[in-house]
């Protein structure tokens, strides 16, 4: 209540009259908590991927006179992603990922000035609008397709897929590599790869190709604003869709596990030198993926920064294959195993060829916490071999986190 004096005039009558007046002061006693004003709206929209951004403002009073009628706020279970002002405003602390979460309840508590403060809390619902701000991403970064020789024109090879994960997005796919659309179709709302021509070794060796071929293909954001996502695409094209035990083959490039070769004969005939090299390819079928990835540890642990920004590399998993060095099956790739870990592999991701172990987004993570993330090893032979190990990566502060003196030491 607030403060009020009173004051009385008193009057005695007793033989004699005497007067005086009497002043009564009613002091405050912290007897009421805050009140948010009722009419205040509990469902906000903020944009994602923006810091200090203004959200909304709440207002809590207290009826009490003094320090005990003094309100201050405070944010009860997001203090790491909101702030609140003196005023009852309330911002975003750092930029929000809608990819990551979509939507807060969030806590807000009005205390007063006392000094046993009494309290009263407030829940806001908080949705994070998305933005564009994601490139579409193929399920894989490299594919690698067997296709027989004179497949007929038409033939279906692959089919691509890509995923926007903004909320709003419409994915189209198309060849990047120019001298790729003589050879091969990409539809551009299937994502399906097709022979635009027969492909023969002659004439691919007269267009100045092997019987590999290298292209890159795009996945595009109709509307968007954000850069398209690539893949490679590699094609081998193979005799009758089958390898033979032995060939000898003149003016052609077979794609095949070569165990020897030499240099039959020179003839001369004339004026002419004619040099024909003659390659013997020995093959069998239980030479072609004897052995499946294997990786040099069972278990590979990381330590990251609660902020880590994207791309920061947590450690290096390591797999090896036995297979005969220089053949596809000998050639490790990796990826997250997405079925097993599919949060840890929304924020953590590894490199195909190197193995690296990074950071997918910005992190916003609480100290302490411990993440599974599986990972596949697997080979280009066939059939395609693959083994698992698992990657515990733990959220540790800064401060905890070892760092090297000195970045090169000799």
């Amino acid at each position: 209540m607030h403060l009020d004096r009173y004051e009385y005039e008193l009057q005695f009558d007793h033989e004699a009259t005497s007067t005086t007046t009497v002043n009564i002061v009613v002091t405050d006693v912290n007897d009421n908590d805050p009140k948010f004003n009722l009419t205040t709206p509990t469902n906000f929209t903020v944009l994602e991927e923006q810091a200090d951004l203004f959200i909304g403002e709440v207002t809590a009073t207290d009826p009490d006179a003094g320090a005990n009628g003094q309100v201050r706020y405070r944010i009860v279970n997001h203090p790491d992603l909101f702030t609140i002002m003196d005023n009852g405003s309330i911002y975003t602390r750092v930029p929000l990922d809608r990819e990551l979460r979509s939507q807060y309840l969030l806590v807000v508590e009005a205390s007063d000035g006392a000094v046993d403060p009494r309290r009263t809390s407030w829940t806001l619902s908080i949705q994070v609008i998305d933005i564009d701000d994601n490139s579409p991403m193929f399920s894989q970064q490299t594919y690698v397709v067997n296709v027989p020789e004179n497949s007929p024109v038409g033939t279906v090879v692959l089919k691509l897929s890509a995923v926007d994960s903004d909320l709003v997005s419409n994915v189209t796919y198309r060849i990047k590599t120019e001298s790729a659309r003589q050879l091969f179709s990409l539809n551009l709302i299937t994502g399906e790869l097709a022979v635009l021509q027969t492909l023969d070794f002659e004439n691919l060796a007269a267009m100045g190709m092997g019987a590999s071929y290298t292209f890159q293909v795009e996945a595009v954001d109709q509307g968007g604003v954000m850069p398209p996502g690539q893949a490679t695409v590699t094609v081998r094209i193979t005799i009758k869709g089958k390898l033979p035990t032995t060939s000898a083959v003149i003016g052609r490039t077979l794609l095949l596990p070569v165990a020897q070769s030499k240099e039959r004969k020179v003839e001369r005939r004339g004026d002419r030198a004619a040099a024909v090299l003659l390659i013997e390819l020995s093959y069998s079928p239980e030479d072609m993926n004897d052995f499946s990835p294997i990786f040099i540890q069972d278990l590979y642990k990381g330590l990251v920064a609660p902020n880590a920004e994207k791309g920061t590399v947590i450690t290096t998993v390591l797999a090896e294959d036995q297979d005969p060095p220089g053949t596809p099956a000998s050639f490790v790739r990796y990826r997250v195993d997405l079925d097993r870990s599919p949060y840890s592999g929304s924020i953590f991701d590894v490199e195909e060829v190197s193995g690296r172990v990074i950071t997918k987004v910005n992190l916003n993570e609480q100290p302490s916490v411990t993440f599974k993330l599986f990972v596949i090893a697997f080979d280009d032979g066939e059939p395609v071999k693959t083994n698992g190990t698992l990657v515990e990566i733990t959220v540790l502060q800064p401060s905890r986190i070892p760092i090297f003196t000195q970045e090169e030491y000799k």
